[in-house]
């Protein structure tokens, strides 16, 4: 499973021309399940708790001392199985390593579901085309990745 995560002032996803979901200060989680992901191996409860404590705010003295909750952020939730994508041969990406749509979107939904409980958590549409307009403070993108 990888993670991207980008630290927004705000984020808004479109689903054809029509507003979705959006959230103000906080986390856009990009979220890409991979083969051999499942519940078996996945702790949703450990990777909340890693994302929502992660400290990528600054504090007054400009570190990253605070978390999303410290700063009473927000969670968007994205799928993007592109992350999955290999690149190593031709000019054309890869998606083999992608899990298949029904276990992503069963295991899209029960993250969503555990951020939810511990968190103000929105989500794009799975599967859907989304245009999302989003503010990246900092710029500050972080790549996380349980295997």
């Amino acid at each position: 499973m990888i993670l991207l995560i980008q630290r927004v002032s705000e984020s808004k996803i479109f689903v054809e021309n029509e507003l979705f979901s959006s959230i103000g200060k906080g986390l856009l989680v990009f979220v890409c399940f991979k083969k051999g992901d499942d519940f078996s191996n996945l702790n949703f409860e450990r990777i909340v708790e890693k994302v929502i404590n992660f400290r990528i705010f600054e504090d007054e003295n400009k570190k990253f001392n605070l978390s999303v909750k410290d700063v009473d952020g927000e969670i968007m939730l994205v799928s993007q199985f592109t992350l999955a994508s290999r690149n190593f041969e031709g000019n054309r990406p890869s998606f083999d390593d992608a899990l298949e749509y029904d276990k992503a979107k069963d295991l899209f939904e029960k993250l969503y579901l555990k951020f939810s409980e511990n968190i103000l958590t929105r989500k794009g549409s799975f599967g859907d085309y989304m245009r999302i307009q989003l503010t990246n403070e900092g710029p500050a993108t972080f790549l996380l990745e349980f295997i």
